[in-house]
């Protein structure tokens, strides 16, 4: 509002136009230099604020704030120039009996892909600083890294569930084939990390303990589950991962849970100050790391979205419900397949 009383009117207009430009230009500067870390949702604030407001006082500055803003954004998306492959859907694909196994392993890769994707695509630098996803108090800024945590989860329950639903050993060894071809194709495209999801549920303990269902699967499926098993070894430090992800073309999607393992050794191990000085070192690890896993935020997958195969994929457990599962499929393994006693 204006102030009544101005002793010199267009003093004071002067005045105010110079102080808006500087701080539209500081809001430019911000956003094109930050835009990995504005959500959509602050996109949208952004936007209304230059409208609205701005724009009520000053269409020129208004516009050139709007013009920063959807340059930003259109940099993070990247456009493919190529045809997407066509979708391997099965005849039955509008039909609400829908079954997992009636869909091709690649297509059930890529669907899985683009959700996952799209939540990691979204991951800004906030969500990955002071352990956020790891705190009570700060979760809430680290939303797209608890969705992502939370599908690792359940996409690797849902796998052990698949193999436990069957009541023939050779029918749970058809699942677990087509499970390794599912986390074969997920590595032959960079998705490291609903590869590792993948391979977690096979080797949940209520599946992995099924020696009966296991020697059942061809010498090639074995060799495959060998191949899975030794890339996400932990010894070395994950090295065989490293490797693997070092020379990965892109997109790619990094097992996010190795990024966090890191980021949680630099935070634990390093204080934030040295000497009453800001440890500016353990500052630049952070970054590094950061910036590491920004670089595969770049660009996305190229498929094209089949809701019917997604929805399939999209349920939701509470850790509560979690471990209610696990000890049901516990039970259900030892109903069939009992312990052998020596």
């Amino acid at each position: 509002p204006e102030p009544e009383n101005i002793p010199d009117r267009k003093k004071w207009e002067e005045s105010v136009q110079a102080i808006r430009a500087r701080v539209v230009n500081v809001m430019k500067r911000w956003v094109e230099s930050s835009s990995l870390d504005i959500s959509e949702k602050l996109r949208h604030v952004l936007r209304s604020f230059a409208q609205n407001k701005v724009g009520k006082q000053d269409q020129k500055l208004a516009r050139s704030l709007l013009g920063a803003i959807d340059r930003s954004f259109q940099q993070k998306a990247v456009q493919h120039t190529q045809t997407p492959p066509e979708p391997k859907v099965p005849r039955n694909i509008c039909s609400p009996a829908l079954s997992w196994e009636h869909i091709d392993e690649e297509e059930i890769g890529r669907q899985l892909t683009l959700v996952d994707f799209a939540d990691f695509s979204a991951i800004r630098p906030a969500e990955l600083m002071d352990l956020a996803w790891s705190k009570a108090l700060l979760k809430h800024r680290a939303e797209h890294v608890d969705h992502m945590a939370k599908r690792f989860n359940n996409v690797s329950l849902w796998c052990t569930e698949r193999i436990l639903e069957k009541d023939q050993a050779r029918d749970r060894a058809a699942a677990m084939t087509k499970l390794i071809k599912l986390a074969t194709y997920l590595l032959s495209i960079n998705n490291f990390n609903l590869a590792l999801a993948v391979l977690a549920g096979l080797n949940e303990s209520s599946a992995s303990r099924l020696k009966i269902t296991r020697s059942m699967l061809t010498q090639p499926t074995q060799q495959l589950l060998l191949e899975l098993e030794k890339i996400f070894q932990t010894d070395d430090n994950h090295g065989n991962f490293r490797t693997a992800l070092r020379s990965a073309n892109l997109p790619c999607l990094p097992y996010l849970g190795y990024f966090l393992s890191v980021l949680t050794f630099i935070e634990d191990g390093n204080p934030n100050e040295i000497r009453g000085l800001v440890n500016v070192q353990k500052r630049v690890l952070v970054s590094e790391t950061i910036l590491t896993l920004q670089q595969y935020q770049q660009i996305g997958y190229n498929f094209h979205p089949v809701p019917q195969i997604q929805k399939l994929f999209s349920r939701n457990f509470s850790e509560n419900e979690t471990k209610k599962i696990k000890d049901a499929l516990w039970v259900r393994s030892r109903q069939v397949e009992p312990q052998i006693k020596q």
